[in-house]
This record gives structure tokens, C-alpha cells and sequence, in this order.
């Protein structure tokens, strides 16, 4: 391989693993990269997502966020279920409009309501 052959390739290799790493940095620091588990919208304006913190602590947490360039959690209290230590179950989601409702061992419903998210 020629000087100026090797050169550009380990040029377009660095690109390369500067282009993936950033891309990797963008998609870990999505706060719902690391959920219990989490449904999107239909029309893919909002994300439910179920949270767990730490497998000790006997409480799930759910939350809406909305697509923008990055997904951002709406305003408003987070749902909370107390499991006791009983897991959450199979999640199952239903959309409807801005509605979520969550039925695993529990249900809980979530709705977009001006601009906040409200979890009875």
C-alpha cells in the first residue's frame, strides 16, 4: 500500500470511529435507553416508558415523553405502582390518542393533558 493510500485510509477510519461513537453517545443518552420496558404512540408523537431503578426496590414508575430531537420527558408526576416484590408482569400497552393505559399485575392510565403528563 502506498504512503498517501495508507494515509487516506486511516483518515476514513478515524471519520469512521468518530461518526460511531458519536452516534453510540446520541443513542445511550435517550432517557428511555435504559427502561423496564416502553411502547410509542401510533403516530409516534409519545413514549410510554416503565421504570425500575433498582431490582430491591419494590415500586415501578411510569412516565410520557414526547419526540423532538431528542425524546423529553413531559411535565407532571411520574405513576407509580407498588408491587410488594411481585414483579410488573408482561406489560401490554394500549394507545388510544394521547391515552396509554398499562396492564401488567397492575393497570394504570396516562394521558397528554395540556402539554403535562397525568397518571390515574
Amino acid at each position: 500500500m502506498e504512503p498517501r493510500t495508507r494515509i487516506l485510509f486511516v483518515r476514513l477510519m478515524l471519520a469512521g470511529a468518530v461518526i460511531v461513537l458519536i452516534l453510540a453517545a446520541w443513542y445511550v443518552s435517550d432517557p428511555t435507553f435504559r427502561v423496564y420496558s416502553k411502547s410509542d404512540s401510533p403516530d409516534g408523537r409519545y413514549r410510554c416508558a416503565v421504570i425500575h431503578d433498582h431490582p430491591l426496590q419494590p415500586c415501578f414508575r411510569f412516565a410520557l415523553f414526547e419526540r423532538g430531537w431528542h425524546w423529553r420527558e413531559l411535565p407532571g408526576e411520574r405513576g407509580e405502582v407498588n408491587t410488594d416484590s411481585v414483579g410488573l408482569g408482561d406489560v401490554q400497552y394500549t394507545w388510544t390518542g394521547n391515552q396509554v393505559t398499562v396492564t401488567g399485575l397492575h393497570t394504570i392510565t396516562g394521558r397528554v393533558e395540556r402539554g403535562k403528563q397525568v397518571w390515574e
